[in-house]
């Protein structure tokens, strides 16, 4: 390490950076987009090279969401973008690390959409002086993107980040109305690299989110952004974790096994344990003659880019967490809410940096009476309030699941055109609503299971 400099010092105490400390060492990120580790122990300091894979901008122009189009704004410090450092020491080999998951900002397409971009994530390795990115395609759901927020605390060789799950597009229509839908807790495994989430509803009332003291031996609750970090306690929590990167999972590691509840003296919660959730979301089904029409494209995709088997579906309802009875007892409220069939008229093909919207069709959708597309919207919103949300999911019908380059997917979107010419002039009627138990771990879906079904009256 170089040793500490007037230079260096004068950046750190005239920008007031924020420090996350770790076993002595401390990381500094400065409002200059500077990121150092400090030992001021015996002041000694590095700063961290450059991230080739994310911005160096001390300035990043992201317009807010539902901004109007060239009406100036307040441009984003970097600084504010350092909340998302994670720092640690790795265990297994002995060594720190630096995670930053970075929010990249909103698309905003010409059809009225805003499309909020999946973060990005590098990590940093102090004896490799040198930076990889880590692909994060799974920080989302079929409909929603996780979003981490604040770094909260290193333990046992794991970084916890606050956040927020967010929908994927809003619709400017819906701008003043959008509410993130959940706080969520996001962890990273120093020592296999992979990350892992837990989606928490601070309304529920069992609470599901809580921190141990080790000394004084109290659990206690907690909105998630409120966890002390002064305090001798982990996050955690039971029957709500989700993997997130493909092919990584938390075994043989120091901490793999741990639990708060290996502790005699650990108030379990039988809440906790009886009331176990899952993720479900409904989806509207084409019919067979047309389902049979896509899965012919698909196959074609899946036979050159790979990927899972997908059941032609268009989302109706994302990203629900809840009880076995309760999303039953839910969706059966719906079948009073919608009761009639609707059209469904495929507008383009679309290519997207999701790993679940990687190809897929947009499908039209308008809140204006006199369009067409206007039931669809109609009964989207409808399916959406009665699980909870103000706004509902942008149609679309993903035709390839998978992380492709940008090359790869502008080749495949391509390909849809070659394989079914009129496929962006198809339209299909609406008469099955189906409620599927999703796994996301699971990127072969082969453990994504039906559990129930609403048919629709159609009326030409």
């Amino acid at each position: 390490m170089e040793p500490l400099v007037d230079r260096t010092r004068k950046t750190l105490d005239s920008e007031k950076p924020r420090t996350t400390k770790t076993q002595n060492i401390c990381l500094v990120p400065a409002v200059s987009g500077e990121v150092i580790l400090w030992n001021p122990a015996i002041q000694e300091f590095k700063h961290l090279p450059s991230q080739p894979y994310l911005p160096d901008s001390p300035e990043i122009a992201v317009r807010p969401v539902g901004w109007p189009e060239g009406l100036p704004f307040l441009q984003y410090r970097h600084c504010e973008y350092m909340d998302a450092l994670g720092f640690g020491h790795d265990p297994r080999c002995n060594d720190y690390k630096v995670v930053n998951i970075e929010f990249l900002g909103v698309e905003s397409p010409p059809d009225g959409y805003d499309i909020n971009l999946p973060p990005k994530t590098a990590v940093y390795t102090l004896s490799t002086n040198s930076w990889r990115e880590i692909k994060t395609f799974s920080l989302e759901t079929q409909s929603t993107i996780l979003y981490p927020e604040t770094f909260q605390m290193y333990f046992k060789g794991m970084c916890f980040w606050s956040g927020q799950e967010r929908h994927k597009d809003i619709h400017v229509y819906d701008v003043m109305d959008e509410e993130f839908i959940r706080n969520i807790i996001i962890l990273f495994d120093m020592g296999d690299e992979s990350d892992e989430i837990l989606m928490a509803d601070t309304k529920d009332t069992n609470g599901r989110i809580f921190s141990y003291n080790l000394s004084t031996k109290k659990l206690e609750y907690h909105p998630i952004q409120s966890v002390q970090i002064d305090s001798e306690a982990v996050v955690y929590g039971n029957y709500s974790i989700v993997s997130l990167l493909v092919g990584n999972k938390l075994e043989n590691t120091d901490n793999a096994g741990f639990s708060l509840f290996d502790y005699s003296s650990f108030p379990s919660s039988h809440s906790m344990v009886d009331n176990e959730w899952h993720s479900y979301s409904v989806w509207a089904m084409p019919p067979d003659d047309v389902s049979l029409r896509i899965k012919k494209v698909m196959e074609s995709l899946r036979l050159e880019f790979g990927g899972p088997e997908i059941e032609p579906h268009i989302p109706v309802v994302g990203s629900l967490r809840m009880t076995h009875e309760e999303v039953l007892n839910k969706f059966r409220s719906l079948q009073s809410c919608v009761t009639s069939g609707y059209k469904a008229k495929v507008n383009q093909v679309v290519i997207r940096s999701f790993y679940y919207q990687c190809v897929s069709l947009l499908i039209d959708s308008s809140f204006d009476h006199s369009d067409e597309s206007f039931e669809l919207w109609r009964a989207t919103r409808a399916c959406g309030k009665c699980f909870g949300f103000c706004i509902g999911a942008r149609p679309h019908l993903s035709l390839l699941y998978g992380n492709l380059t940008e090359e790869e997917k502008k080749k495949a979107q391509e390909k849809v055109s070659i394989l079914d010419e009129s496929i962006t002039s198809m339209s299909f009627p609406i008469t099955r609503l189906a409620l599927y138990k999703i796994d996301y771990k699971d990127k072969s879906l082969k453990s994504w299971d039906k559990i129930a079904e609403h048919t629709l009256q159609y009326f030409i």
